[in-house]
């Protein structure tokens, strides 16, 4: 990888520079960056290769991040997918706790109303029942 810098004279808009080719990555600077950085144009040879040799480390450093970042992605949606699991087997064990419960309840309630009033008909209840406009009716209906 390599940069390539062209002149342009003052009153020249960069962003319509077609000398550069397409082809090759490319990308604008202003000359304040370069004054900055106490470079002057034309670089060195030295200079060449430092900056030749900072892009390189550059793009290294950003290959290994992108690959660190993806192994990251990797493990997190490994984990998004065990805790969604995990999420869902619990959410069926408290459905079913609670509906164990409910029907406990009602057993419970059912036999304590027969044993303080033996003389009231049950057998017609259930959970699956309620009252609709006086009359107990499955709850489907």
């Amino acid at each position: 990888m390599y940069v390539k810098v062209l002149p342009c004279r003052e009153g020249e808009p960069v962003c319509v520079d077609d000398r550069a080719d397409p082809e090759d990555p490319f990308f604008f600077m202003y000359s304040t960056t370069f004054k900055r950085l106490k470079l002057c144009l034309p670089f060195t040879g030295f200079e060449r290769a430092l900056l030749t040799e900072r892009s390189t480390q550059l793009g290294l450093r950003l290959e290994e991040r992108s690959t660190q970042q993806e192994q990251r992605l990797g493990q997190l949606e490994g984990e998004l997918v065990r805790k969604d699991e995990l999420f869902e087997q619990t959410k069926t064990e408290l459905t079913n706790n609670v509906t164990n419960a409910y029907a406990v309840g009602f057993d419970d309630a059912t036999t304590q109303v027969a044993y303080a009033h033996p003389e009231v008909d049950l057998f017609q209840t259930g959970l699956s029942k309620m009252i609709v406009d006086g009359q107990l009716v499955n709850a489907q209906e």
